[in-house]
């Protein structure tokens, strides 16, 4: 997708629908009149109103035509002002026009705030703590008087949190609407008012008739050097090929539509061609999987044996890439995967994308994902919604039904069993992965672009994604593969968000350098202090930054380090496998651990600290059954950094790591029974802000 248009992976963990709104509220009114909706839709009209002062014990707010809202106690910290009207449709659309309001809305205002703004950051648990302080759900009722409204079949209820700044966040929330007798229910957690001046709910739906650009048709793409075409026309098969794989909500047109980032990626990576594959990313992943092996296959069977074929994908493309090549390993007679690149992809899922409502907050982060991106224009609408999505056309429910977000939460089966497969597959020889190098790419900057402020702004209100740092879709694990189990090798986290990583010209200049098996060089690590915004202003959103330093190799310690980088807090991996081998060599256990590594103390190039070992799961893998246990937290021995490389002793396990700013990779060795373990096999991230 192009920078605006591409939302890879759309989330979907509770119903958190934060529609990205890209403009502002009304104004300092501490009972605002509801704002116009947009050019040509007419203006919400005020039906009822009602102001009531609410105290701290709680309190119900009922309108002449028993439309209500339900306060419960704890929701303000001292007695409060507050009106609810009925107004005639949502006062303020979703920027990105593809879900819009439908029937009429309550607006419920507020004189104050009870808590000081929430300023756009990466989360912190204090951050998290503070989102979550405030107990109970606001309940709304609404009799809208208007039988047989169109529009509302097949709708869903969202919520407009305005906030002190003027700014709108979308959210998806639970209710229910009646079409007998025109009424509704909605369901806010009041956390979400902590820094609101304004809540306004109504259904929303996906608009029966949306005029759309000439639309991608989807299958084969192929670069001729300006734009992308239909089909395969002049592709030669001697060439050095790359192939492309979009996320959601995209295609390859959009994804990788930029002559100039096409022209960085075919010279950073020495192609000769490029070619893509739209599929319907709204079916599942093993379903896309197989269309996507079907033109690898189509591919192999004009090129010779022992041709050579790149795949990079981005965001949902990601476990698609991998379910078709897991898919393929045994067809492909001529093809030898050579590299694949993975950018910010769920290979362990997204909490975004969960479908479901939690006792910790009724909200729907897959809605709410979605609908924040502004820039899903009107062209999109068949990329997005492709033709039998949902019954009787497409409708919003038909969306949140489609199966592709429960498939994309973390400890998904079906993610589960796309790993194992390829794990399977790049484990046997002669099979076209037998050789192939995995790269992966995480973002960490969800505040570095304007189309993903907001989105990441409200899923971390949320507390989605707890201390991890995320691109604003994807936390870092996950987009590394840290527990996956795959021999892959992460080239390292750059301050970017997840819309930036496809065509971010520092991410293809290593990524280059990568499948060229080339070094890539890491920059001086410099301290640039980030400014606090103001905590009425949503801060500006940054421009694209230089990338943080990136590990490719393992450097041996030397004796004479270099000047030390402070690792000083907390380190942390999940799914490690170790193995255990037999009397001859055979692998016969496996053991899977949790490791936390907590950096104490630092003085030059010494370390001090602990590293606990949690195991989680053990299989045996012959009749040979051995109990074994974690342990920990033991002390670090002898422990060393340097600028990039870490290493210490526990017992008699010899660890090393090499380090970027989030990340370290590395292995241990021991004298004692088990298998060494592959380079950068224990990849762990730095915990907190």
């Amino acid at each position: 997708m192009k920078k605006g248009t591409r939302l890879g992976i759309v989330i979907n963990i509770l119903v958190v629908l934060v529609l990205l709104l890209g403009g502002c509220g009304g104004g300092q009114n501490p009972t605002p009149t509801p704002n116009p909706t947009p050019s040509g839709e007419g203006v919400s009209q005020l039906l009822e109103t009602k102001g009531q002062i609410i105290t701290a014990q709680g309190g119900t707010v009922i309108l002449p035509s028993g439309s209500s809202v339900s306060i419960p106690a704890g929701t303000f910290v001292t007695d409060q002002m507050v009106t609810l009207s009925l107004v005639s449709s949502l006062p303020k659309q979703p920027s990105n026009r593809i879900i819009q309001g439908v029937g009429r809305a309550l607006v419920l205002s507020f004189t104050a705030s009870q808590a000081a703004p929430v300023v756009p950051k990466q989360p912190s648990q204090s951050a998290k703590q503070q989102a979550f302080s405030t107990p109970g759900n606001l309940q709304f009722f609404m009799n809208s008087g208007v039988i047989g409204s169109s529009g509302m079949e097949g709708s869903a209820p969202i919520a407009d949190i305005v906030d002190l700044t003027q700014g709108d966040i979308f959210v998806g929330i639970s209710g229910s609407f009646n079409s007998t007798s025109n009424t509704a229910t909605f369901t806010v957690p009041s956390q979400l008012t902590q820094n609101a001046r304004q809540v306004v709910v109504s259904q929303a739906n996906i608009p029966p008739a949306i005029e759309s650009a000439p639309l991608p048709v989807p299958g084969s793409k192929i670069w001729d050097g300006t734009q992308w075409i239909d089909g395969l026309s002049g592709f030669d098969p001697s060439k050095k090929t790359l192939v492309l794989v979009h996320g959601m909500a995209s295609s390859v047109e959009e994804a990788f539509g930029d002559k100039n980032c096409l022209t960085l990626i075919i010279r950073n990576g020495g192609y000769s061609q490029v070619v893509g594959f739209d599929y319907n990313w709204t079916q599942g992943l093993q379903k896309s999987g197989q269309d996507l092996a079907k033109f690898l296959k189509s591919l192999d069977a004009t090129m010779p044996p022992g041709a050579r074929v790149d795949i990079e994908a981005h965001s949902e493309g990601v476990p698609v890439a991998l379910s078709a090549t897991a898919q393929s390993a045994d067809i492909l007679s001529n093809i030898q995967i050579e590299n694949m690149v993975l950018l910010g992809g769920p290979i362990m899922g997204t909490p975004a994308a969960c479908v479901g409502l939690t006792a910790q907050i009724a909200v729907n982060a897959w809605l709410t994902s979605m609908l924040n991106l502004p820039t899903l224009a009107e062209s999109l609408r068949e990329t997005m919604f492709p033709p039998g999505l949902g019954e009787g056309g497409i409708t919003l429910q038909g969306l949140l039904n489609s199966p592709i977000a429960s498939e994309l939460c973390p400890g998904s089966p079906v993610l589960a069993d796309i790993r194992s497969a390829l794990i399977d597959k790049m484990g046997q020889t002669g099979t076209s992965l037998s050789q192939t190098n995995i790269f992966t790419v995480a973002g960490t900057d969800y505040t570095a672009s304007p189309d993903m402020l907001k989105l990441g702004t409200a899923l971390n209100l949320l507390g989605l994604f707890n201390d991890e740092r995320s691109d604003g879709i994807i936390g870092v694990s996950s987009a590394l593969g840290v527990g996956s189990g795959l021999d892959l090798t992460p080239l390292g986290t750059y301050p970017l968000s997840h819309t930036q990583l496809e065509c971010d010209p520092t991410v293809i200049k290593d990524v280059g350098s990568a499948v060229n098996n080339q070094p890539i060089l890491t920059p001086t690590p410099t301290t640039t202090p980030t400014p606090t915004p103001s905590p009425t202003t949503t801060p500006t959103p940054k421009p694209t930054p230089s990338p943080e330093p990136i590990a490719v190799a393992t450097p041996q310690i030397s004796p004479t380090l270099s000047p030390a980088r402070d690792l000083k807090g907390t380190w942390r991996g999940t799914g490690v496998s170790y193995w255990i081998d037999g009397a001859t060599g055979e692998r016969i256990i496996r053991i899977t651990w949790d490791v936390t590594i907590v950096i104490t103390e630092q003085k030059g190039n010494t370390v001090a600290g602990t590293i606990t070992m949690l195991r989680t799961k053990q299989e045996n893998l012959t009749q040979v059954d051995i109990q074994t246990s974690g342990y920990g937290p033991d002390p670090l021995e002898n422990g060393r950094v340097s600028s990039s490389s870490l290493y210490f002793n526990c017992g008699d396990w010899r660890w090393e790591f090499t380090f970027t700013t989030d990340l370290m990779s590395g292995h241990f060795t021991t004298d004692g029974p088990g298998k060494p373990c592959d380079p950068k096999s224990f990849v762990l991230t730095r915990q907190g802000s």
